[in-house]
């Protein structure tokens, strides 16, 4: 039994490990497989059909107000509350593994699963991006109340094995050992026409904008400026943007798999840096116009692989709130979309777990 425990702070994670999911289960069918998460298990059931999937794993991560900005004081107060129960977290955690007979506990990349996994006697790899003490660093040398925390996440990092570090990377400190892979994300064989066809779309074909901000989104947005946009097409999760002078494909809740097709139709993807959509619209070869984030220690890296690629620009947030937004999507569109990035690191990983971890 290979049980898979991933953060449930933000839908990105959720998503790549789904695709390894998919992976593991393309290889090896009859394999039993264990998600656990505080994410929707909706991301991973459509992406690999009947995964069991169980709620829990504690990771508190930084509290999201939205999909931009983090409330410090609201995450320390997590944080604390997790170090005080910490002890019989792991306990509790030891002995669901121990029922469950697990053979390998990968992880994304919550530091729970590594000290239950070491309790429970089952070897532990990471894979991820970013890892928390690495997040929690700066914070921990600007104010003291964060030190128990970054330890506590050190301390578990360093009982696995091995991390196997995802693109688009920040630092590993405490694993012993890490190895590089190949960009992991979800891919979809659908195109524009096919877009189209399925969304009942006719007449003169328009830029396609794919407007995504994760499982935090933004809430209901209200554009100030009101600018004539009705040369595009717009698509994304929830209603249409109150001011939004253009048309609005809303996409169907609970959809990862639509969001994803409309990525691989889009023209332009607009949203905040996060990994999912960055690793997708790389993944894709897709446009991308993002926001910047503060606060968030991995943007710089998220941002400097798009950069490296071309084909991108940042939108200051007054700009996008006002609906300012004809001058860099037309910016972006003269220039030709960049070259899709090679993503078989789920398979490249699935190989790697069965045939050398669990060999």
């Amino acid at each position: 039994m290979i049980v898979l425990y991933v953060t449930g702070h933000g839908f990105g994670h959720a998503t790549r490990a789904a695709a390894l999911a998919r992976a593991l289960k393309d290889r090896q069918p009859g394999l039993p497989l264990q998600v656990r998460t505080s994410a929707p298990a909706w991301i991973f059931q459509q992406t690999c059909p009947g995964l069991p999937v169980s709620r829990g794993g504690a990771d508190a991560g930084l509290v999201q107000r939205d999909a931009l900005d983090v409330d410090l004081e609201a995450s320390l107060r997590a944080q604390r509350a997790l170090d005080r129960s910490w002890p019989a977290l792991v306990e509790a955690e030891a002995r669901w593994l121990r029922r469950l007979r697990a053979s390998l506990v990968v992880a994304d990349i919550p530091p729970l699963a590594f000290a239950a996994a070491a309790k429970a006697g089952a070897p532990a790899v990471g894979v991820s991006n970013f890892c928390w003490d690495w997040i929690l660093e700066p914070y921990a040398m600007e104010d003291g109340r964060w030190r128990a925390a970054q330890r506590r996440c050190a301390e578990a990092y360093a009982l696995a094995q091995a991390a196997y570090r995802l693109p688009l990377h920040g630092d590993f400190p405490s694993f012993r050992r890490v190895v590089d892979v190949p960009l992991v994300c979800r891919r979809s064989a659908r195109g524009r026409e096919d877009f189209d066809r399925r969304h009942g779309l006719r007449g003169k074909s328009r830029p396609l904008v794919l407007v995504a901000f994760g499982g935090f989104g933004l809430g209901p947005l209200r554009l100030s400026a009101r600018q004539d946009l009705r040369g595009f097409l717009f698509a994304g999760y929830g209603p249409k943007p109150q001011g939004l002078r253009a048309d609005w494909l809303r996409l169907p809740a609970r959809d990862a798999n639509g969001q994803l097709d409309a990525l691989a139709a889009c023209d332009v993807v607009v949203g905040k840096p996060g990994y999912g959509v960055v690793a997708e619209a790389l993944a894709h070869g897709k446009r991308m116009l993002y926001l910047p984030r503060e606060g968030f220690r991995e943007t710089a890296a998220l941002v400097s692989g798009l950069r490296r690629r071309g084909a991108c620009a940042s939108i200051a947030r007054e700009e996008f709130f006002a609906g300012r937004w004809r001058g860099p999507l037309e910016a972006l569109l003269s220039i030709p979309a960049p070259r899709a990035v090679a993503a078989d690191g789920a398979r490249w990983l699935a190989g790697e777990l069965l045939d050398k971890v669990l060999k």
